[in-house]
């Protein structure tokens, strides 16, 4: 789901009903995007964000760490809606890109720097072009998104540093729940 301000309020609901359907349920704040979501869309924003804490402690009150992890994404969603600010840095067209229909090759599919296309050449020529490399080094501390596709290299490589916040998190809203029922 690509949360906006048009459908923040049901996001909760959108959430109940994936988990009612047994179906997965990932969540994106809506990104300015030349190539993906389109240009001039982070004006469609959400500012209420509560319903992203809800779904955050109602996954970390779960038993399995895939869902502390997604109790920990949608609360760093929400601090990423507020301050504008990743909490892991990108690491776009070297853990990660973006493929378009058209066969073209982008470090990233929020912003546009160009790699290359399948169609013209072979994917390891244009990985180790010095266009690619061009793209990357445009890319280099961008925080213009925060979704799992553009964090997850980046979640990898410091597994430890976030299983430790998965941890506490659980342990922080299991405790929270205990001493409110």
């Amino acid at each position: 789901m690509t949360l906006m301000h048009k459908n923040e309020r049901r996001v909760l609901d959108v959430y109940r009903y994936a988990q009612k359907l047994g179906v997965e349920f990932s969540i994106s704040l809506v990104s300015n995007s030349d190539i993906y979501f389109g240009a001039e869309k982070a004006c469609l924003r959400p500012r209420l964000l509560d319903q992203l804490q809800a779904i955050s402690e109602d996954e970390y009150l779960k038993w399995k760490p895939k869902h502390w992890f997604r109790g920990w994404f949608a609360s760093t969603l929400k601090q990423y809606a507020a301050t504008g600010k990743r909490q892991l840095g990108c690491d776009a067209g070297y853990g990660f890109f973006y493929l378009d229909p058209a066969a073209n090759i982008y470090a990233c599919h929020v912003k546009s720097p160009h790699m290359g296309n399948l169609a013209e050449q072979d994917f390891e020529d244009i990985w180790g072009s010095s266009q690619a490399q061009k793209a990357r080094d445009t890319l280099r501390g961008c925080e213009d998104c925060w979704m799992v596709c553009t964090c997850k290299s980046e979640i990898l490589k410091q597994r430890i540093h976030i299983g430790r916040s998965l941890l506490k998190g659980k342990i922080k809203h299991t405790y929270e729940k205990m001493n409110t029922v």
